[in-house]
């Protein structure tokens, strides 16, 4: 089978030349053969050779360049990466670095020259149903790399393919290894699984071969409805999760749900090595993502004022994005849901202060006209001051604030 050359980029046919030139093999290898097996677009471009990293290191050393794991070097052109490895395997040739990759549709190999795809391994009758399998023995593809138990999830979850059934069982056999891999391998393919457009199907994978038991043991019981809420959010890495987590506190007993979920994701993701960012996110929109519950028609301006103070403007998309997939999933009525969204969006247009900051008085004109020294008293006064601009976000001018403040002064005279 022969794939179509303009899929190259000039850079790879470059790199490919350059170690042929001077004697080395090379082969276009990977996601990028399977991709272009299947008609698709390769994202990702690896070149596998015969050379030792040292003499890509020198054959390229005028390439910006990194090396992050033993064997592969990084080059850097265009913004983009290309990888350059070594031939896998105890013997330097491309027919035994296939033998040691992970699935049979990743162990195909190309030459941009010869435009014939290397398939040792049946990876194009694999594609052609639609099939996640293990090259060879698949304990034996696991043993090198336990990483690959959760990758042929993600594959088969980015591919909507099926696991062959003795790799599957391979997986389920040999789930605990993954107790051994860095976590922060783990969280990047959990992250690919999650923006995947169906992630559901990952995590009802990894349940099935015991996977989330031994990584996300806290979601091994998941629920179907938070499944289905997960798939209808955008495939963003921050909402997918708030979906995931948000019910996971249920049910509550003396600590509200919200917040007991929130505390779970927190757990995980730390441990799982997310970002502070990330965490910060998910975690927020979790602890917010009932705050419509009660409300709506009998919200007043200042309610709704509160409920985008206490969310954060930022975090409102996300919000009702997060909400319109819990209540789709439920199958209830979404009126109330977008009369508080239009209500909260005019709010926010309209503009009002969030946080004592916007006010048009500072600490020190609260210190100068009630006489107060600098301390947590006069931080109390201006949230006072704001509790009251919320209602009434007319008031938030100095002459306004002074007037509040000239009123304190003296009921606290009165009251002395």
């Amino acid at each position: 089978m022969k794939a179509p050359k303009t899929l190259i980029p000039d850079i790879v046919k470059t790199i490919v030349k350059t170690l042929e030139d001077t004697g080395f093999e090379a082969y276009v290898v990977g996601g990028a053969v399977r991709d272009m097996a299947m008609g698709r677009e390769p994202m990702d471009w690896d070149v596998a050779t015969s050379a030792a990293p040292g003499d890509v290191e020198e054959l390229f050393s005028h390439f910006t360049r990194f090396s992050l794991r033993h064997g592969i070097t990084t080059l850097v052109h265009g913004g983009a990466h290309y990888e350059v490895s070594a031939f896998r395997g105890s013997v330097p040739t491309i027919d035994d670095d296939l033998a040691h990759r992970d699935f049979t549709i990743n162990a195909m190999a190309y030459h941009p020259d010869g435009g014939r795809i290397i398939d040792p391994y049946g990876g194009r009758s694999d594609i052609a149903r639609r099939m996640v399998r293990a090259v060879g023995a698949p304990e034996d593809r696991f043993q090198e790399d336990p990483l690959r138990i959760l990758r042929a999830v993600r594959i088969s979850c980015e591919l909507d393919f099926r696991i062959e059934r003795e790799t599957r069982k391979a997986m389920s056999a040999m789930a605990s290894l993954l107790s051994a891999v860095a976590k922060e391998r783990i969280r990047d393919e959990l992250l690919k699984i999650l923006i995947s457009e169906k992630p559901s199907r990952g995590f009802q994978e990894m349940a099935r071969t015991k996977l989330l038991k031994e990584i996300l043991p806290e979601l091994q019981n998941i629920p179907g409805p938070t499944l289905e809420k997960m798939d209808r959010v955008p495939p963003d890495p921050t909402l997918r999760l708030a979906a995931l987590f948000h019910d996971i506190g249920k049910p509550g007993d003396k600590e509200a749900h919200e917040m007991k979920s929130a505390k779970i994701a927190e757990k995980v993701l730390r441990r799982l090595r997310f970002s502070e960012r990330l965490i910060f996110q998910v975690t927020h929109l979790v602890r917010h993502h009932r705050d419509d519950e009660q409300c709506v028609s009998s919200w007043d301006g200042g309610a709704v004022r509160r409920f985008v103070q206490g969310l954060g403007a930022e975090h409102l998309e996300s919000f009702f994005f997060l909400r319109r997939a819990d209540l789709e999933a439920q199958g209830k009525d979404l009126r109330a849901l977008s009369e508080l969204e239009e209500r909260a969006r005019a709010q926010v247009k309209a503009g009002f202060p969030h946080k004592v900051q916007d006010l048009k008085v500072d600490g020190r004109k609260v210190m100068e006209i009630l006489g107060l020294p600098e301390g947590p008293e006069v931080g109390r006064i201006l949230e006072a001051l704001l509790e009251e601009v919320l209602d009434h976000p007319e008031w938030n001018t100095e002459e306004k604030l002074v007037e509040r403040l000239e009123k304190m002064c003296r009921d606290r005279t009165r009251n002395r």
